[in-house]
């Protein structure tokens, strides 16, 4: 009893453990999802407000540029500098500086960085920014400013400079007469964007710049409008430093150690979509949300924004997260410690009905033996049928002998053949009979043995038969798979089948005799022919005891049953059908 009560208490203990497995999987897998909501969130937070700061530089832009191009001097001297000469365009350009640097003061506070007037050339005519710069070409330098040269058309989009990289609009140029005189720059530092979520929406932001932009000449150079340094966050992104709230938010998120995301973070930037990243620590929750910023295309992304914020909801998730297990935890444990007493009751029960059923085993033997002796007949028929078929190819080879004696075709190698042949039927009559009693006996030995194989070691069996008869049976495999039982009882059934096939063409004399055994990737057996098909009206009644359509002579009716039998101690089935030109046998296992 003891015994008993200690497998109770180790079975209780281990569903109790699948089932806290079960509890945390669920509640994980829950709570996953509610932190990838509210990460989504974070993304989609940061993207409007980026999206609304884009918008309102790109409309301050456009009023910048429209103001602009209303003063009529702006317009004439762009006209003249297109083919003015170098020392003409030194005065042109001054002008041009001292008529805007009043209008270039006011765009500043508006966080304006880039205010630049470019030739059609793509010869930089005028940085308001740096006036002493200028003559150099930008076409191998600013894609958008190529492009507006290009298409006449207005651009807008992050681009890499020769010294900064920026939010960039460019527009083209024209005078009264629609002649196109260059291409004039409004553009936004990054760091003004960061100012601005900081300010006004109240999210820490940095930007994140891709080495692959830069040639490590120029980032080195000491005229950069922009400073770099190197990021946290990725080895292959570099921090915008202009201001000193992003180096010291940087410091901070040094000293809380980035190195647990690392990984992630690399992961999911070679992406190049937008996603979002928290980490744990002691007593707050910080979510990482990074945006791509791409190029002028939409295709490569060129920058990260990154934004730090932090998250009392992914926190309170965490701790209910805590919560929902440790109550489970408490209440599986009552609900197995009474699963326990409940079991253990029961097995006590069991106990007690187990001593008063043990005054019926010698009548459960003795009826054990009975069965035994009725399935002793059965086997005995299906012995003979068989053993026909052997019995006769040995006849037929005995009354050929005489004959070939009379036509001297007898010699060591003949006799030799024909005791082969004698001796393979022989030997096969021996093994059906061994195979067929071992059937019946308790302790036959159960193995894992391959179907294919099977199949064609029981054709072995009757190869020479089934070619006297001219029956031609094909094997194909569309997978083999493996059966755990004993191989000559499955055996047994393919036997059984061809055999009534092959006896069935020989009762119909069908000519071009096919047999076709397909061994199936849904772990079944299908045995085809073109017999002729079997009549609908006994169909049904095949596989019942007994039941034969041949004379007593050539069928005992015990196969088909025995071989449905077999099936069902395999948990198998056992159907037939009519296919054309014949029958289809499908053993399958459930």
């Amino acid at each position: 009893m003891n015994k008993i009560r200690a497998k109770i208490a180790i079975f209780v203990a281990s569903i109790f453990i699948l089932a806290n497995v079960f509890v945390t999987l669920i509640t994980e897998r829950n709570m996953n999802e509610i932190i990838k909501a509210e990460l989504k969130s974070n993304i989609n937070n940061l993207k409007i407000h980026f999206e609304v700061l884009q918008h309102h530089q790109r409309a301050t832009a456009k009023t910048v540029m429209l103001s602009t191009l209303a003063m009529p001097k702006v317009k004439q001297i762009l006209q003249k500098a297109k083919s003015a000469t170098p020392q003409r365009r030194v005065v042109l350009r001054e002008q041009l500086y001292n008529i805007l640097k009043n209008k270039y003061k006011i765009m500043k506070i508006k966080d304006v960085l880039q205010y630049q007037f470019v030739l059609p050339t793509n010869e930089s005519f005028l940085r308001m920014h740096k006036p002493s710069k200028f003559g150099d070409n930008l076409e191998n330098i600013r894609e958008d400013i190529k492009l507006t040269n290009e298409t006449k058309e207005a651009v807008s989009g992050f681009v890499q400079g020769r010294v900064a990289h920026g939010f960039r609009n460019v527009f083209p140029v024209f005078n009264d007469d629609k002649e196109y005189l260059g291409a004039m720059e409004v553009s936004y530092s990054s760091d003004s964007l960061q100012n601005n979520l900081s300010d006004i929406s109240k999210i820490h932001t940095h930007f994140l710049v891709d080495k692959s932009i830069f040639d490590k000449k120029t980032w080195d150079e000491k005229d950069l409008v922009v400073k770099y340094a190197k990021s946290l966050e990725n080895v292959n992104l570099l921090l915008t430093i202009n201001s000193s709230d992003v180096v010291m938010h940087h410091h901070e998120e040094e000293k809380n150690n980035l190195k647990s995301l690392e990984l992630k973070i690399a992961e999911s930037i070679k992406k190049n979509k937008e996603f979002a990243l928290y980490k744990d620590e002691s007593d707050e929750v910080t979510v990482l949300t990074f945006l791509p910023i791409k190029d002028l295309t939409n295709t490569k992304v060129l920058a990260w924004l990154v934004a730090y914020q932090n998250s009392d909801e992914i926190s309170r998730i965490i701790n209910i997260r805590f919560i929902v297990r440790a109550v489970s935890f408490m209440i599986l444990l009552i609900l197995f410690i009474f699963l326990f007493i409940v079991l253990d009751q029961r097995a006590l029960l069991n106990r007690r009905v187990a001593e008063k059923t043990k005054e019926n085993v010698d009548q459960m033997k003795m009826l054990q033996q009975q069965k035994k002796m009725a399935t002793m007949g059965e086997m005995m028929d299906a012995v003979a049928h068989q053993w026909k078929q052997p019995l006769n190819i040995i006849n037929i080879k005995v009354d050929m002998l005489g004959y070939d004696f009379e036509d001297n075709l007898i010699d060591q190698e003949y006799v030799d053949k024909f005791k082969a042949e004698i001796f393979f039927q022989s030997e096969h009559m021996t093994n059906t009979l061994d195979e067929f009693r071992s059937f019946f006996r308790p302790n036959q030995e159960v193995v894992k043995f391959d179907v294919k194989n099977m199949i064609q070691k029981t054709i072995h069996l009757v190869k020479d038969e089934f070619m006297y008869h001219q029956v031609n049976i094909t094997v194909e495999v569309e997978k083999n798979f493996h059966i755990v039982g004993i191989e000559n009882e499955i055996k047994h059934i393919i036997l059984n089948i061809i055999n009534n096939a092959k006896d069935a063409f020989n009762e119909k004399n069908v000519q071009n005799r096919e047999i076709r055994i397909d061994i199936l990737a849904n772990k079944s057996i299908e045995i085809t022919d073109n017999a002729g098909g079997i009549p609908k009206n006994i169909i049904n009644d095949i596989f019942k005891p007994n039941f034969t359509t041949k004379s007593k002579s050539n069928g005992t009716g015990i196969g088909l049953f025995m071989s449905l039998q077999i099936a069902e101690k395999y948990n198998a089935t056992l159907e037939v059908e009519n296919v054309e030109n014949g029958a289809k046998f499908t053993f399958k296992l459930c």
